[in-house]
């Protein structure tokens, strides 16, 4: 019975060596198949990250064309508001402008000096503003130099800005009347808000606690220009993807000119 016994123990140590060695075999194996697996996967995830960095910057570019195409396109646009409807045709609502400019505003506008005339918005209870495309940036000028003839009128002339730049100068509003409630100068230029803050004034008191952007001027004034820029961030890595990531920084929005 020793020799029996002896024999199935050795027989079992040499079972548990062999499962032992497969288990190790095995768990080497599953590592490299992840390793490998997973270094095709960072491989495979970098070059999408590279594709996706190249179209965001070609999205960008494009961004940038488009903004500067849609600004040029209103560039010798002026709105004139407080004109009332009535007008039956294109010619007519023409004439009307032509009748303003000359008797209100003591201006000899000629027929080729306008390029189109056209009502913006929905027909409705409210009268229209008009929108005038002139031929020459010139006549724009013109225009506005005596746009203060109207005082008082009940007409008034803005600048035209495209869509976009219209809803952030409408944002910028709130954000320049706390900046004059601060006793600081603020207005909008275009799609930025420009805030000048006088040292004189401000010299006794806290200073802000936090500022996005401050540039110096020759003078004893600080100029604060605030941008909003998105900050994009692609990880390498998919390992480094699958981590929690981080929440996306926002600086404050400018925008716009005052017209």
């Amino acid at each position: 019975m020793n020799v029996i016994e002896k024999l199935l123990t050795e027989m079992r140590n040499e079972m548990q060596e062999k499962f032992a060695n497969i288990e190790n075999s095995i768990a080497k194996s599953e590592e490299k198949i992840t390793a490998n697996i997973i270094s095709n996967m960072n491989e495979k995830f970098s070059t999408l990250c590279g594709e996706v960095n190249s179209l965001r910057t070609l999205t960008e570019e494009q961004e940038k064309r488009l903004n500067e195409i849609e600004k040029k396109s209103v560039q010798r646009n002026l709105v004139f508001f407080g004109i009332e409807e009535g007008e039956k045709s294109y010619l007519e609502l023409e004439e009307k402008l032509h009748k303003i400019t000359k008797e209100k505003m003591k201006l000899n506008i000629s027929a080729s000096e306008i390029e189109s005339v056209r009502r913006i918005g929905i027909k409705g209870i409210k009268t229209r503003p008009v929108s005038v495309t002139f031929t020459t940036l010139g006549t724009k000028i013109k225009i506005l130099k005596n746009k203060k003839l109207l005082e008082g009128s009940g007409l008034y002339i803005k600048h035209e800005y495209p869509a976009k730049i219209l809803k952030i100068r409408e944002d910028l509003k709130s954000q320049q009347k706390l900046e004059k409630e601060k006793g600081n100068e603020a207005f909008i230029r275009y799609d930025k808000l420009i805030i000048t803050t006088n040292k004189k004034k401000t010299s006794n008191k806290r200073p802000p606690s936090s500022s996005p952007l401050q540039s110096h001027d020759e003078s004893s004034e600080t100029r604060e220009l605030l941008k909003t820029t998105k900050k994009h961030k692609v990880n390498n890595l998919i390992t480094e993807y699958m981590k929690p990531s981080e929440s996306t920084s926002t600086e404050v929005t400018d925008r716009s000119m005052t017209a």
